[in-house]
């Protein structure tokens, strides 16, 4: 068994930190003896020319940065490097990298870092595991750690390892992939027609939504109300159900159906990947089930922001949350603004927790009400949306002894999840697009989603859906035979996350 080594983890949103915390009290729970730092305290906290045996978790930001609190520490093994030191000749170290490979660069700073290391003879005493948050990070990273530690407790003497691991045998990276063949793609995408470009790359969605009079969704007033800041926007949760409060059913939505054309390319066909026949994709293996949902008759009323506990706070959470009264809304831009800058001004009077400028307010802002009736209403699930929606994991996922995400409430609704619980609008990942590929009902579309998420389609996957700024709904909209099972929805679809704003005055 092994003693006194050290954890260390560069953190930029405090996804790192945490994996490292949950190590460290696994480490703990098993007596093993370690201190844990960040980076960052290199040369002050810790030497890492002095240390024997080191576990590193880093995160990657950007194209494939290391996070801020590890750039002193990345310049100064380049230093060496450049000088050609063999300083870290008795570290032993093992590296789990996180990253996303819905970006071209993909754990570009933990993979830096191993080579760093390498290059001033450290020696690696097991394989390197890379965490993709487009699949999800525990599936890399509790096997990495389980694994790890049965090391560490073993009686085997990591002390006689004297060469470092080959190249080969470094990688737990989840990026499995398997071959499609599939035919060419017609020229004419299930009734979209996809013509030569004109000059422009993509034509807008449009889609005209009608709101039924007589049903409303309000705490006092309207939803265009509140955007035009004429009232403060936060309701008491104490007197929001009220006998004297207006009813809160929501709002149901009628769609027009849209007929849009697409330019070429665009995102639903470019000639570059057409005659392509063996694409390569992401595994289903990826995306195995693990739970499933039981709808019943009952209503289910809750609607309120979730509650939270200590296995839902978010990573980096500093203080807890607090609800805060807005005052005020002004638009500080013109109407004709290609992007628009709101001033918003808060009550913060019974907010104790000190701060000071350089550190952040982050907001919990829920999902858009017309958003998330858009897509009930596109999954075939308005008329459940609002009934009492239970979770519950597959017999084969207890077996494997996985367990429901915190933030997945066991009881709730359809709506309360897609609202509260969980990012509709972020760009769908490739493995998202893997499982929407499988369940379209036309060739066109299914080859046209294969090509976003396969290798050979990933700048095509960065220019039209990334970059574009592609969520969820426009994918679905664009390819409208798709319709994925809610259950891999649920699943797949990453946890709705704050919006940090940096204070400054």
């Amino acid at each position: 068994m092994l003693n006194n080594f050290l954890i260390a983890y560069g953190s930029q949103t405090g996804q790192a930190k945490a994996i490292a915390l949950r190590l460290s009290e696994k480490c703990q729970a098993h007596n093993l003896t370690h201190r844990i730092h960040c980076l960052s305290a290199n040369e002050k906290e810790f030497c890492i020319e002095k240390e024997c045996l080191v576990i590193f978790v880093v995160s990657t930001t950007g194209d494939g940065e290391p996070p801020d609190s590890a750039h002193r520490f990345f310049t100064c093994l380049k230093r060496q490097v450049r000088q050609k030191q063999k300083s870290l000749s008795n570290l032993k170290f093992a590296l789990l990298g996180l990253g996303d490979s819905n970006y071209n660069t993909f754990c570009g700073a933990p993979k830096a870092l191993e080579k760093l290391l390498l290059q001033l003879h450290a020696k690696a005493f097991y394989p390197t595991g890379y965490c993709d948050e487009a699949v999800e990070t525990a599936t890399v990273a509790e096997p990495w750690i389980c694994g790890l530690l049965e090391l560490l407790l073993s009686k085997e003497n990591l002390d006689s390892i004297d060469q470092t691991l080959p190249l080969d045998d470094l990688s737990l990276n989840m990026e499995n992939t398997e071959i499609a063949s599939l035919g060419s793609t017609p020229e004419r995408l299930n009734g979209i027609m996809t013509p030569r470009s004109n000059g422009r790359e993509s034509q807008a969605i449009r889609c005209r939504m009608e709101t039924d009079p007589n049903y409303r969704y309000d705490y006092y007033y309207d939803d265009d109300q509140r955007l035009r800041g004429e009232q403060s926007t936060v309701v008491d949760p104490t007197i929001a159900h009220s006998p004297s409060m207006p009813s809160r059913r929501p709002r149901f939505y009628t769609f027009e159906e849209c007929q849009c054309r697409w330019a070429e390319p665009s995102v639903v066909g470019c000639e570059q990947l057409r005659n392509v026949i063996e694409l390569k994709v992401p595994s289903l293996a990826l995306i195995v089930p693990k739970l499933t949902s039981i709808v019943t008759h009952e209503d289910y009323t809750q609607l309120n922001f979730p509650t939270t506990t200590p296995e839902t706070e978010y990573a980096g959470q500093a203080s807890p949350r607090y609800m805060a009264r807005l005052l005020k809304r002004t638009v500080l831009t013109a109407p004709t603004a290609k992007k628009s800058k709101v001033l918003l001004q808060f009550d913060l009077s019974g907010f104790h927790t000190p701060y000071k400028p350089g550190d952040a307010f982050s907001f919990i802002c829920s999902n858009p009400q017309n958003e998330v009736n858009w897509l009930l209403y596109r999954m075939n699930l308005s008329v459940l949306a609002d009934k009492r929606c239970t979770l519950k994991l597959l017999p084969e996922a207890e077996r494997r002894g996985d367990k429901l995400p915190p933030y997945l409430p066991e009881v709730s609704s359809l709506r309360y999840l897609f609202t509260h619980c969980l990012d509709i609008r972020q760009s769908p990942s490739r493995i998202l697009l893997r499982l929407f590929a499988e369940h379209c009902k036309t060739f066109g579309e299914k080859r046209r989603l294969m090509e976003l998420c396969s290798s050979q389609g990933q700048q095509q996957y960065q220019r039209y859906i990334r970059r574009a700024g592609l969520s969820l709904m426009d994918v679905l909209h664009a390819f409208p035979s798709c319709l994925p099972p809610v259950d891999r929805l649920i699943e797949l679809l990453p946890r709705l996350r704050p919006r940090p704003y940096s204070l400054a005055w």
